[in-house]
């Protein structure tokens, strides 16, 4: 949440507009719009930023320039530095406790205790495989986001086939230049005001969480934990 308010710190109009807009949408839209509240907020916002002249438009008149952006096209030679990976390696039971966490929240929004099924072991290895193939091609060390289950408590929509077709999308997509420098040019207070009420979600989900296990915050043990 703090950087979310440091994203909208920017530009508290932009912010303010694009979380009324996520909120309005989420509440009383109707049809295909209920389930893209976020995509509209962040539609909406990005033309007032326009118009307020907040974007810059150049990166994307020049990405047309060379449209289609080729795979791999600086892929380096391999290099295993094994200071770099013990030094991070640690870095994995910070991702191994924030993709328990996930789980538990998405467990309590969709209803099903995921991890029974999927199981938190099939997390735990798609997580490592995904970041393995991720940094043999020079990205960056993947996890699970808190912004992702955001959306789903927002939409509701929990199909794991829609996150595929999204996902097929989104990498035909990606070598799209124009898009890519379309979506680099999004505000910081545009995105900041959309997660505000992704981290929110999130934050109340948890709550709903310790409700709902009616935990006793009377006895400190409870109390100094959930702090």
């Amino acid at each position: 949440t703090p950087v979310a308010v440091s994203m909208s710190s920017e530009n508290w109009l932009v912010a303010i507009f694009t979380l009324a807009v996520a909120i309005l949408v989420s509440i009383y839209g109707k049809g295909f719009s209920k389930i893209v509240p976020v995509l509209i907020a962040i539609i909406a916002g990005y033309i007032l930023a326009l118009f307020m002249g907040l974007v810059d438009t150049t990166p994307i008149v020049k990405a047309f320039e060379t449209p289609i952006a080729l795979p791999f096209s600086n892929l380096g030679t391999l290099n295993l530095d094994y200071v770099a990976i013990l030094a991070f390696a640690p870095l994995a039971l910070i991702t191994l406790i924030e993709d328990l966490g996930h789980m538990m929240i998405l467990s309590n929004i969709t209803g099903k205790d995921l991890n029974q099924n999927p199981g938190f072991d099939k997390v735990v290895l798609g997580n490592g495989l995904a970041t393995g193939a991720a940094s043999l091609f020079g990205g960056v060390p993947l996890t699970t986001y808190a912004e992702n289950i955001g959306v789903l408590a927002i939409t509701k929509v929990y199909s794991t086939f829609n996150i595929w077709i999204a996902a097929i999308f989104a990498t035909g997509l990606s070598f799209f230049n124009p898009l890519q420098a379309a979506i680099m040019s999004i505000p910081s207070a545009v995105m900041g005001g959309v997660e505000i009420l992704l981290f929110g979600m999130i934050g109340a989900a948890g709550l709903r969480t310790l409700i709902e296990a009616k935990v006793d915050f009377s006895k400190n043990k409870n109390l100094i934990i959930a702090s």
